[in-house]
């Protein structure tokens, strides 16, 4: 009987040592999985990180020689942005809407985003945003000097135009005068208007000495341009 209790007992030690190992490999098993998804974890945002640091160093050097759409296409290819990249992203935006804004004439739209992108913590936006803030100012100037010509130049032609104006209405009214005074078509008298009193002119009338010297005054008349009436004063 003791026998018998004692296999008893030997047979279950047996049972629970195995058991036992087995939940402990079981144990291990788990905790060799939970090591492993750790560590592919790390890597992958590793991986994440890498890529989202090299696209903002890419894109710097984009955007320092000017190609602001290849910057922003190498910055919207990371899978998995950073902060960075999806500041630098907004930032890239505004550079290629304010060049835009720029090149069609909207200079007020494209100072107000230079302005902003030059308080950028990339250095590279605020250079480029302060060169194209250069490149506004000296539109704006350009296109302010070229107005002053114009106007310039419109002042000086309707200058041109009225004393145009005026040389042919004297033309014209002493045209009047000879013709009705009798010396129209006449050679050797000299007309000049000395004064004008509304329609009322008058003209001094000279004729010219064979000799070459001065011209003797024939006369000084008032001509009425509107009724044609003629009056000699001298």
């Amino acid at each position: 009987m003791t026998k018998l209790i004692q296999g008893r007992a030997k047979w279950l030690g047996m049972l629970m040592v195995a058991a036992l190992l087995v939940l402990g490999g079981c144990g291990n098993s788990q905790s060799s999985s939970d090591e492993s998804s750790s560590s592919s974890s790390a890597t992958s945002q590793s991986s994440q990180t890498n890529a989202s640091t090299q696209a903002v160093q890419k894109a710097k050097k984009l955007i320092a020689s000017g190609e602001y759409e290849q910057a922003l296409t190498t910055l919207q290819d990371v899978s998995a942005p950073s902060t960075k990249v999806k500041s630098l992203i907004s930032e890239v935006k505004q550079l290629i809407q304010a060049e835009s804004d720029y090149k069609n004439g909207n200079y007020n739209s494209a100072t107000d985003s230079t302005t902003t992108l030059q308080k950028s913590d990339t250095n590279e936006v605020q250079q480029a945003a302060a060169g194209l803030a250069d490149k506004i100012t000296s539109a704006k100037n350009s296109d302010s000097s070229s107005t002053s010509s114009v106007t310039s130049s419109e002042s000086t032609s309707s200058s041109s135009n009225s004393s145009s104006s005026a040389t042919t209405d004297e033309n014209s009214i002493i045209s009047k005068f000879a013709s009705a005074v009798g010396y129209y078509g006449k050679s050797g008298y000299s007309f000049t208007i000395d004064g004008q009193s509304g329609q009322t002119y008058t003209i001094e009338v000279r004729k010219d000495n064979q000799d070459g010297s001065v011209a003797n005054l024939v006369g000084i008349y008032q001509y009425n341009a509107s009724t044609g009436a003629v009056t000699k004063t001298n």
